[in-house]
């Protein structure tokens, strides 16, 4: 199994300054020579943010059917693909404002990206309601709910999220069939004591079968100061998901990136619980951008078939912005 980043990753020379890369990213096919595309920035396609509501239908617990989402697209597609959908499930609590600026660096890379309110801020659903409401926001926006101005393929569907948010993704995409990859930052699974709490290890991780990219921040397992509790503890996090993957995955780990960095008011340092409540990472932006560019680089690989993002791990790119990130893959096919 290829290892971290300081070896060879793929099939492309990783820390080599390429104006073309090998075809490298999971699932890409091919030795095909294209020019890597550089995630860590901006993409090709712009974007345009607007607020609005789904309708999901009856809900239990007495929560309104109206969502409100957070909906960002492309303002035009500059090759031969259609759109893809992301849907980003925010940290528990979170508004879906809060990832905004993810969104949006999301869809620059020709994506569709949908952030819900499925929680009402200050109470929260179950994992299980959790999960309904997921598929049927999927099967609504698969049914026209949102309009979209770019050409898109609501069949081209993502699914990615933050701590709580994380965790989820990776259970709906045990469930939803539509989904071709899923992205989980800084997932947090659970203990499996919290009857309210679906805990995605070891059995349904090892249940998925689509590609899995896995961001991990490595401070959100220390406990921060004045703190009973890591944000995201040892056993509990990105490294426990990834030991129970049978599928092909990506993980990158930034080893000085802080759970709360994901939290765009901690990157802007605005006062927020989850920014002192969690142990700060070294750079906050650093940390958002570093798992902004894996997102979009793993999902636009797997989902939009975009090799250019696929090349993108085989160049020096994520070196110059992270230098302390490290890369791994695996195959489903490797061993356990």
């Amino acid at each position: 199994m290829p290892g971290f980043r300081s070896v060879a990753l793929g099939l492309c020379l990783a820390g080599a300054a390429l104006s073309t890369a090998c075809t490298s990213g999971i699932g890409s096919g091919g030795d095909t020579d294209v020019v890597a595309a550089d995630p860590t920035k901006t993409g090709p396609f712009g974007a345009d943010r607007s607020f609005g509501t789904v309708d999901l239908g009856p809900r239990t617990g007495g929560f309104a059917s109206q969502v409100p989402v957070l909906t960002v697209q492309p303002r035009a597609l500059a090759d031969d693909q259609p759109a893809g959908w992301a849907v980003f499930l925010p940290e528990a609590d979170k508004d879906k404002e809060q990832y905004g600026n993810t969104a949006m660096h999301l869809a620059s890379w020709g994506f569709v990206v949908v952030v819900p309110q499925l929680d009402n801020l200050g109470s929260r659903r179950t994992d299980t309601e959790m999960l309904a409401d997921i598929q049927a926001l999927v099967a609504a926006l698969g049914n026209d709910a949102i309009e979209v101005e770019v050409r898109h393929d609501p069949a081209k569907l993502a699914l990615a999220g933050h701590g709580r948010g994380g965790r989820l993704a990776l259970l709906a995409a045990t469930a939803v069939p539509d989904v071709k990859a899923v992205f989980a930052a800084s997932p947090v699974d659970g203990d499996g004591t919290d009857p309210d709490t679906v805990s995605v290890v070891p059995n349904l991780a090892g249940s998925l079968e689509v590609p899995v990219g896995l961001f991990g921040a490595g401070r959100a397992d220390d406990v921060a100061e004045g703190e009973d509790a890591a944000c995201a503890p040892e056993g509990e996090d990105y490294r426990a998901v990834w030991a129970s993957l049978r599928t092909d995955g990506l993980r990158v780990d930034l080893p000085d990136g802080g759970h709360g960095d994901l939290v765009e008011d901690c990157i802007g340092g605005q006062s927020d619980p989850i920014c002192t409540g969690c142990r700060a990472g070294e750079d906050a932006r650093v940390t958002a951008n570093t798992m902004r560019a894996a997102m979009a680089a793993h999902l636009g690989a797997e989902v939009r078939g975009d090799a250019s993002l696929a090349a993108f791990w085989g160049t020096n790119y994520l070196d110059a912005l992270a230098p302390n990130a490290r890369v791994e893959t695996r195959r489903a096919t490797d061993p356990p």
